[in-house]
């Protein structure tokens, strides 16, 4: 068995999904299949379609000036935490069962750090800045 990252499963899972919907979609249909083929089509596009950027998207940087937030910082960690952590039971099975497939081993990531209910520590400017109702204040009215 051989270790594998989050990018590159990403992109493997990504790849899978996408022979699989283009296999259902050009197959002939049969009676009564139609429903249960737009199901599987459904659920692997709604499951894999942040994907590609995960395998292909350096990592972002946060919001100008701020430090990143302890869920960035997950995600920076282990790219596939947000897909993993919003999935479902039968989508995380689907993960796990393209990961044994291809005799792989993976580690899902841990849950994202709930955020912090702490006030923002703010910098200077920052803190000058509320009251004057800097950088955004709404346009005179003429």
């Amino acid at each position: 068995m051989t270790g594998i990252d989050d990018r590159e499963l990403a992109g493997r899972l990504a790849a899978t999904a996408l022979v699989e919907i283009r296999h259902l979609a050009g197959r002939p249909q049969g009676e009564g299949e139609s429903g249960e083929t737009l199901k599987r089509i459904r659920f692997l596009a709604n499951l894999t379609h942040n994907l590609p950027m995960v395998a292909n998207q350096p990592a972002r940087r946060s919001a100008r000036g701020m430090p990143p937030s302890r869920s960035e910082r997950a995600m920076r960690a282990r790219p596939m935490s947000w897909t993993w952590n919003t999935s479902e039971p039968e989508e995380r099975a689907w993960i796990l069962a393209q990961v044994e497939e291809e005799g792989l081993t993976w580690t899902p990531p841990p849950p994202l750090p709930r955020p912090s209910e702490d006030v923002p520590v703010l910098r200077g400017w920052q803190r000058i800045g509320l009251p004057l109702g800097w950088p955004v204040k709404t346009p005179p009215r003429r």
